[in-house]
């Protein structure tokens, strides 16, 4: 038997198991350079004008453009264009505007693709929308056959608007106005509701004794109040037995100030040179279950202010703030006592966090005197 075989196979495997190894590698590689590309350029602005926005949203949206495998997060005023997947998933939704005026309310576990809104040119793969134009109101849902189905709706459901966000000063009630209107009805219809009800829950099982429900019993006055304490809500209209509307949802937000962490009780802070900074400490609100906090809201504007009295009459500062952050440099501050808080807008509701106060003082650089090695001192090198 040659001796050489055995090592002639050997090497001939090696080589193929190198060939392959390498190729493998080359394969990594190149999907993942390719990933890598995919994720970095999936959040960019899609081909041609934008088609919509994404108005408003409840907990997470996720979009995903034509030429990309990559889901991002929506965020707030977010532009989309055409052929743009727009996926919502548990207890989630969003409201997305097109630039005719069109309102599409995307529900929970639902995928839509952008497109053309003057047919209802919309694909999608599961889920219900509700289409809201000029006309009138329209509710797609995926048919048995997998195809779409339009269902015309004769009652637009108009404020609260759709995953809209009303702002509460905490441990108090929100004053929320429903309003809607009806379709034009036709020549031949004679048929009109009895009692309408406006029901608000804080589920979409309209069960329990959580249940609001409100009875308009003037025919032609389309609104109803009621006073609601924070949480996520769900209300249609009803004729008392039957539901007469889709349900929409919004949610009532507490309001909360922020929380100074540092400068705190009287710290006296020592700074060198004319360019005093100090930095300053905050802690963030919490973010409601199921939603993003309200410091995510477009509606809210949050600042430091500096005062050298505790009522904030001779304000020395001010600066606008990301409270999530939880973190600001305020500069040139003067010298002595002064105070501060955080004042916080909720769209129509402004709070503000506790004062505290802190003192700014001058240190006095030490004087370093030079005294060993004396100066032109000579030493003499040790063998």
């Amino acid at each position: 038997m040659d001796s050489k075989q055995p090592i002639l196979q050997t090497k001939r495997f090696e080589i193929k198991t190198l060939v392959v190894a390498l190729i493998c590698a080359l394969g990594a590689a190149g999907g993942s350079y390719l990933l890598y590309n995919d994720f970095n350029q999936a959040g960019k602005a899609g081909q041609g004008k934008p088609m919509a926005k994404v108005e408003r949203r409840e907990s997470k949206v996720r979009r995903k453009t034509a030429s990309s495998y990559a889901w991002t997060n929506v965020q707030m005023e977010e532009d989309l264009y055409r052929k743009d997947s727009v996926q919502t998933g548990v207890s989630s939704g969003a409201a997305i505007r097109f630039v005719d005026g069109s309102t599409l309310e995307l529900g929970e576990n639902s995928l839509v693709v952008i497109d053309d809104l003057t047919n209802l040119a919309l694909n999608f793969v599961k889920g219900s929308f509700v289409v809201h134009t000029k006309t009138g109101d329209s509710k797609v849902s995926v048919g048995k056959d997998g195809k779409a189905k339009v269902e015309e709706l004769p009652i637009r459901l108009i404020k609260p608007e759709p995953f809209v966000h009303y702002f509460s000063r905490e441990n108090e009630a929100k004053p929320v106005r429903f309003s809607w209107k009806t379709r034009a009805p036709a020549a031949n219809d004679t048929a009109q509701p009895g009692k309408v009800v406006s029901q608000g829950a804080p589920d979409k099982s309209f069960k329990g004794p959580k249940v609001q429900t409100v009875v308009v019993n003037d025919p032609t006055k389309f609104e109803a109040d009621a006073q609601l304490a924070s949480g996520q809500y769900f209300w249609r209209i009803t004729d008392g037995e039957k539901p007469l509307t889709e349900v929409s949802q919004f949610r009532v937000v507490s309001a909360s100030p922020l929380k100074p962490v540092w400068p705190v009780r009287s710290e006296k802070i020592l700074t060198y040179g004319d360019d005093t900074m100090v930095q300053f400490r905050w802690m963030g609100q919490q973010a409601a279950r199921g939603s993003e906090a309200a410091d995510d809201s477009d509606q809210t504007e949050h600042e430091i202010e500096l005062s050298r009295d505790p009522e904030f009459k001779s304000v020395v500062s001010k600066q606008a703030v990301a409270p999530r952050s939880g973190l600001a440099t305020l500069k040139g501050l003067p010298e002595g006592e002064i105070f501060w808080r955080i004042r916080s807008r909720y769209a129509d509701v402004a709070v503000s966090s506790g004062v505290e106060r802190f003192n700014v003082g001058k240190a006095q650089r030490p004087s370093l005197d030079l005294s060993l090695p004396e100066d032109k001192r000579t030493f003499e090198k040790v063998p």
